[in-house]
């Protein structure tokens, strides 16, 4: 039984109604908490997730729950962005409540080849025609990864800025933004307000750190945007009225019956709902 103090945010309070007695999940927004409430749908007796709407929400939100409550029974799940594997790896030590996922955000486990040719043979047969196997439908997945190399080196560097201000979350370019690199640049150095040329070094020495990356799918996942990632194959191949939710919906149902992603099954069921059964 939760016991909700006078005390408590309105978000906490919330949290705790949500929660109903099991263990609560924080996320960062709306398509994680359906996503991973899909995928985990067994196990809603245990655990409930949260949308906090944005990774400072989430993270103030852990620390009151963490402080203020008897029980330790609270988690936080975030986005990778632009943090190092080292930093992902401290965020799995025995005593944490704040996960770090391994992947730049959870739609990157959505976007695996075999699950998406298997969608695009349900729904668009005269598109799969071009893509006759798992491999070529890996070779275009990563040719789409590079394809925003740009806007995510640019994105790098927005990420570094909000990171040393922490005043705020990272103010990304927006989903569907032009990538067109000089279009990038130009916009990079408006909202860093500098020239042109030293937006272009910044941007250029991510992108230098990007290239190695994108030479395979499995590193790609790390540093590309799976929400960017996602929002061009829909614009490019599914087209439908649907948007990019129709897509993150159908995807999700064919992750279930392929299978779940191991290190997001080991995160929830090994790490959060494990240790918290009596």
């Amino acid at each position: 039984m939760r016991i909700i103090s006078s005390s408590d945010s309105p978000e906490l309070t919330r949290a705790r109604f949500a929660a109903g007695g099991r263990i609560i999940v924080l996320v960062e927004g709306k398509d994680d908490y359906e996503v991973l409430r899909e995928w985990f749908r067994a196990e809603l007796a245990e655990i409930e997730f949260f949308d906090c709407g944005g990774i400072l929400a989430l993270e103030k939100l852990l620390q009151e729950w963490l402080t203020k409550g008897t029980l330790q029974e609270a988690y936080g799940i975030m986005d990778r962005d632009f943090r190092s594997d080292e930093e992902v790896e401290d965020s799995y030590v025995e005593t944490s409540h704040q996960f770090i996922l391994r992947r730049y955000a959870l739609e990157n486990y959505l976007l695996e080849p075999e699950p998406l040719r298997q969608v695009l043979r349900v729904r668009h047969p005269e598109i799969i025609r071009q893509l006759p196997d798992q491999q070529a439908m890996e070779t275009q997945l990563l040719d789409r990864c590079r394809s925003l190399k740009s806007i995510m080196a640019a994105n790098w560097v927005f990420f570094d800025a909000s990171q040393n201000s922490r005043g705020s979350d990272p103010e990304y370019f927006s989903i569907g933004h032009d990538t067109d690199r000089d279009i990038v640049i130009q916009q990079a150095a408006k909202r860093l307000q500098c020239t042109k040329a030293e937006a272009e070094r910044l941007i250029q020495e991510k992108e230098q750190l990007l290239d190695p990356l994108l030479s395979q799918l499995a590193t790609a996942h790390r540093v590309i945007d799976g929400k960017r990632l996602l929002h061009l194959i829909q614009r490019e191949q599914f087209k439908t009225s649907g948007g990019d939710d129709y897509l993150r919906r159908l995807l999700t149902r064919e992750i279930q019956i392929q299978g779940l992603p191991a290190d997001v099954v080991h995160l929830i069921r090994d790490r959060i709902i494990t240790p918290n059964r009596k």
